[in-house]
């Protein structure tokens, strides 16, 4: 088995899993969003949860919050990896209200305050970003088997992050190659501009995500 459809096939499995429990919503259900509640939502900060996703050194984390969103998107995760002086931003992922990846998209400095690295450096961060408790792959039917109802959806969600990243990694690196040619072009039309603080400059480049045809691979 490759290493791709390994990374497919587990995340199929906690789609299975969060889908039997959400069917509308999937993912977006375990973190307590539905489009009937949370449509009109527009405080970005609000996030779910509400005290973030992370790992259990604190070296990864993630939240999922909504504002100023595209109409068929439900809102976006930001991930983050720990780094001294301040935590690396690694991109974005929006989803849409069915709770099925749409796209990637990096933001400026000035958006999440971080420290900035070139394309490969971040991707390097984004190969450490672990949120799951277990030093090796829990299953998640085990999850459901070993935890308490009430427990297991967040587990469930970063299992679901962490294989659905590990999925994506070739349109992760072309969207942080993007991001830096695109400030290189930036950087060419506004010489003297600190872009990085440039508040005209929010989304630096994005990746959309044909996530059902990429899906069918375990299925062949």
């Amino acid at each position: 088995m490759s290493t791709l459809v390994l990374h497919l096939w587990r995340w199929q499995q906690c789609e299975q899993v969060l889908r039997l429990r959400y069917p509308k919503h999937g993912v977006l259900g375990a973190l307590g969003i539905s489009r009937a509640t949370h449509r009109s939502l527009r405080d970005e900060q609000l996030h779910f949860p509400e005290l973030d996703l992370k790992s259990k050194n604190d070296k990864s984390l993630c939240f999922f919050h909504r504002h100023d969103a595209k109409q068929v998107e439900a809102g976006h995760f930001h991930f983050f990896q720990h780094h001294q002086p301040e935590d690396v931003h690694l991109l974005a992922l929006a989803l849409n209200w069915h709770g099925w990846p749409h796209r990637l998209f990096s933001v400026n400095r000035w958006v999440t305050g971080e420290t900035w690295m070139p394309a490969t450096q971040t991707w390097q961060h984004f190969k450490k970003w672990r949120i799951r408790t277990e030093r090796r792959w829990v299953d998640a039917w085990r999850v459901c088997e070993h935890m308490d109802r009430s427990t297991q959806d967040l587990p469930l969600v970063g299992l679901w992050l962490e294989s659905l990243l590990a999925c994506l990694e070739p349109q992760i690196k072309a969207c942080l190659r993007a991001r830096d040619r695109n400030l290189a072009d930036w950087i060419d039309r506004k010489p003297g501009v600190n872009l990085l603080e440039d508040q005209s400059l929010e989304v630096l480049s994005e990746q959309s995500i044909c996530w059902t045809e990429t899906a069918g691979i375990v299925d062949r």
